[in-house]
């Protein structure tokens, strides 16, 4: 069974969306000591993106995960072994932080976190709520000899008691209620479909499928089946099991948002920095802390300053954004620039023109109504204190939800299921985040503001593994080039811009004479509206592969296979900015995107280049 259960480990992990194999049930650990600091931290890490600052289940990946994260502070959960109605054990809640939920956005935490974790963990979620004196569990007999005898019996009760008014005649979750279920939360609840994703708890089998029976999934339309007798909830179990799907990881894209939350207004989701006006500057400032200027940060910040100059965040109002807004594009002016230059002292028409170009300044981070705002002090800083210009200390900084307005859109604007910039959606479901790898540990390193990323090709040289053999086979030559994502946190390339071309060529002396091309990327174009045409691009752990052959009478003269890998970073720019050249312009849009156009062709690069000789047979 150990064996198994690290089989079906392995297996989630490289799906990235998996848990951990089953476990016998164990004794609640003790806590090493009352450690609310200990606890705060790894709540923080772990759990606060999704289930909220105060437990209340409104994270701030809250509006793109379904079903929804958990509101601790009812004191209710779906997977206990308690009576309906009654909160969970310690035990339950440690049970799902263990092995998670499948088939959601909650990962399993075993083998991540130390039993100790786990258990500080538990006893601060119990904090948030009335989750005390729970009672006893219920019971759960062992099942009949022969349980799968009753199956059958069972198909008879789940039609009898109403079970196909929600779940359908097969299990399928279309029964004619389905439609028609909502949560406590009053948001839609639709039925599992058991034929095709995994039960929340269905590792023990016949076991979990009756304590779900027995106790019910509070706060959704389940409810408890207690009074029917006991060989009826076995009976019901047994056929819910025969029908159920028992794969080894659950079957949906981890990534796309799926329908009930589509059907949300996702475009009540905040997008981009809402900063307000800083207003009139305290008198008690010193008169180079009231400016917004980067220049007045470096005199204080001269290493941050210095890291910013060159990043694409300076750079964030480019030639391309500008030739677009004087080519006509007012609604790029609220949309983009809520990201591109978002101080409202930035936005035209009264805005600082100057201060605009500074694009992602260090204000747009640091400061809120003239006071500073930035992440907690370390030991030893020589950040001054000064009394008169205070400094608000927020966690945030260091956690990837302080990245999320700028790199996510609501579930509302997707395109085949996804957002066109899902980046904090693809971590937040990625094997990063549930190890508490947050944005900052590979961007910001140190807390460096250099913010590398697909531009550099260092970067994604240490994001990425290629690996590449040649063989002559049948008068032919087989080649096989395998690129994996091994360091990125999220998809790679993790938005539509970039496009990573993957060239195999089969070479004798020194000249190509047959070649083949794989994009990695994702293709959208504007046709009325998005489309997508493809997505190749490579979730973290995972990998694309080439198995090219080369035939034909040259191929028996070839002496090598040559690989390249080129990185277009602005690829889908390049695009736009030829296209709005081809119209016509003004000549200071045409300036502009003329300048665009050469950066983006100029952000190309050979990411690795690399000669295969092939051996001879």
């Amino acid at each position: 069974m150990k064996r198994l259960s690290n089989l079906i480990a392995t297996l989630a992990l490289l799906a990235l969306l998996g848990w951990a194999g089953a476990s016998a049930a164990r004794a609640e650990p003790q806590p090493r000591r009352a450690n609310q600091g200990n606890a705060t931290v790894l709540y923080n890490r772990y759990c606060l993106a999704c289930h909220g600052e105060r437990g209340d289940g409104q994270g701030p990946a809250a509006p793109w995960l379904y079903p929804k994260p958990r509101d601790f502070t009812t004191g209710r959960a779906k997977w206990r072994t308690t009576p309906s109605g009654l909160p969970p054990t310690g035990e339950d809640l440690g049970r799902v932080i263990r092995e998670g939920a499948p088939g959601t956005s909650m990962p399993a935490f075993e083998g991540i976190l130390d039993p100790n974790d786990i258990a500080e963990l538990v006893a601060f979620i119990k904090s948030l709520g009335p989750m005390h004196d729970a009672g006893q569990p219920v019971k759960v007999p062992d099942p009949p000899h022969d349980v799968q005898a009753l199956a059958a019996r069972g198909r008879e009760l789940y039609a009898k008691v109403g079970c196909a008014l929600c779940h359908g005649d097969e299990g399928r979750g279309n029964g004619p209620l389905a439609a028609h279920l909502k949560n406590d939360q009053g948001r839609p609840n639709p039925p599992l479909d058991f034929t095709t994703s995994p039960l929340r708890r269905g590792r023990r089998g016949i076991r979990d499928i009756f304590l779900t029976l027995s106790t019910g999934l509070d706060g959704t339309p389940m409810p408890s089946f207690s009074a029917l007798p006991e060989m009826d909830l076995f009976a019901l179990a047994a056929h819910v099991d025969s029908i159920r799907w028992k794969g080894d990881s659950p079957t949906r894209d981890p990534t796309s948002v799926p329908p009930p939350a589509l059907n949300e207004d996702g475009r009540e989701t905040p997008v981009g920095l809402k900063i307000p006006a800083q207003g009139a500057p305290p008198a008690s400032l010193p008169p180079a802390a009231t400016s917004l200027s980067s220049a007045q940060c470096g005199r204080c910040h001269e290493k941050q300053l210095r890291e910013w100059q060159e990043t694409l965040h300076a750079g964030a109002t480019s030639p391309g954004l500008l030739g677009q807004l004087i080519a006509g594009k007012p609604s790029l002016i609220a949309s983009c620039q809520s990201c591109h230059a978002p101080l409202a002292e930035q936005q035209p028409p009264s805005g600082n023109h100057d201060l605009r170009l500074e694009g992602v300044t260090c204000a747009a981070c640091h400061v809120r109504g003239h006071v500073r705002h930035g992440p907690p002090r370390r030991e030893g800083s020589a950040l001054l204190a000064i009394p008169s210009y205070p400094l608000v200390e927020d966690p945030a900084y260091e956690r990837s939800d302080f990245c999320l307005p700028c790199h996510q859109l609501p579930a509302g604007l997707a395109v085949s299921g996804r957002p066109l910039l899902n980046t904090y959606r693809e971590w937040l479901e990625g094997p990063y985040m549930r190890r508490g790898v947050q944005c900052q540990h590979c961007h910001m390193p140190d807390r460096e503001h250099r913010w590398k990323g697909v531009h550099d090709p260092d970067t994604v040289r240490q994001a990425t593994l290629l690996e590449a053999s040649a063989r002559r086979e049948d008068g032919g030559v087989a080649a096989r080039v395998r690129l994996t994502n091994i360091g990125a946190g999220h998809y790679f390339p993790t938005t539509p811009t970039p496009a990573i071309s993957i060239e195999v060529a089969l070479v004798a002396k020194g000249r190509v004479i047959d070649s083949t091309r794989k994009r990695i990327g994702r293709w959208i174009e504007w046709r009325e509206s998005w489309k997508e045409i493809e997505d190749t691009r490579i979730p973290p752990g995972q990998a694309v592969e080439l198995t090219p052959r080369f035939e034909g009478p040259l191929a028996s003269s070839a002496t090598s296979v040559r690989v390249i890998v080129t990185v277009a970073p602005d690829d889908y720019y390049a695009g736009l900015y030829r296209s709005l050249l081809g119209k016509k312009l003004a000549e200071s849009a045409r300036k502009e995107l003329t300048s665009a156009l050469a950066r983006a062709e100029a952000s190309r690069y050979v990411l690795v280049r690399r000669e295969i000789e092939i051996p001879s047979e």
